[in-house]
């Protein structure tokens, strides 16, 4: 397919955080076909159980390739699932159409590159490097995960490979909010933002943000990224106080008679 100047530095722009979220966000199991990246977990989260593709041109064999990405999920007992981003071939998509695959999950990816609030961490706010059972206690208890869930985020974020920060917020003794910065080049990732229910509305989301996004500046991040389902009224009302912006969107496709919980 034929790409224009405007589309490219689009593209550019959007690639290095699909890249990034690939790292941050890592899967057990990789097979990687060209731009295809055929990852696999333990179910439970989308991102790391679905098929990512980076270059909107790499459409060669189309039909074959798909079937051989299912042929991975399939012997691993899983349902196909596919990332949509702007980056996906627009024959992937075609095909997902064509064989009546349902759409689900859409979320934006928002992008912030203007950094003056990181100034409000200061210089003393250094987060845990790994992850620890108190910090996934309290991110699936805010969050409201399945036991499974919990587990299957447990092994995938021992897994990282980039620079990471486990920020948890006290409150009485007691964790009150969590959230992991990730840093890839200059990109900075925001990923599992949770807060006790009680204490929502009181500012821990933001310090949370404040804290997170000052530590990956001072590891060289220029922007941050994130992502919100769509429809989230409160996170992109604390985004777009912080001066976030919607940069794309992207979805699932799975075919229709599959069931289960992703993100």
């Amino acid at each position: 397919m034929a790409i224009t100047a405007a589309e490219a530095e689009f593209l550019g722009r959007v690639r290095p955080i699909e890249e990034a979220t690939l790292s941050g966000w890592p899967s057990l199991a990789l097979v990687v076909d060209g731009a295809w990246f055929i990852r696999s977990s333990l179910g439970q989260t989308g991102r790391a159980n679905s098929v990512t593709i980076l270059d909107p041109r790499d459409d060669t064999d189309c039909v074959r390739r798909m079937a051989a990405a299912e042929d991975v999920y399939h012997r691993r007992e899983q349902s196909p699932l596919y990332r949509i981003t702007p980056l996906t071939p627009p024959a992937v998509a075609a095909a997902c159409d064509q064989r009546g695959f349902e759409t689900f999950n859409q979320t934006a990816v928002l992008v912030c590159d203007d950094l003056k609030f990181a100034a409000e961490a200061g210089d003393n706010n250094t987060p845990d490097s790994v992850v620890n059972d108190a910090w996934l206690d309290a991110v699936a208890r805010y969050s409201g995960f399945s036991d499974a869930r919990r587990d299957a985020l447990a092994v995938k974020l021992r897994q990282l490979a980039v620079p990471a920060g486990f920020f948890s917020l006290l409150a009485d003794n007691q964790i009150a909010a969590t959230v992991l910065a990730v840093v890839q080049g200059d990109q900075i990732g925001i990923l599992d933002l949770a807060v006790a229910p009680r204490l929502r509305r009181q500012g821990f989301a933001r310090t949370a943000m404040v804290q997170a996004v000052g530590w990956g500046v001072r590891l060289g991040g220029r922007q941050v990224w994130l992502q919100v389902v769509v429809g989230n009224k409160a996170a992109e009302g604390l985004y777009a106080d912080l001066g976030f912006s919607q940069l794309y969107t992207y979805h699932y496709r799975r075919p229709s008679q599959h069931a289960g919980e992703v993100e």
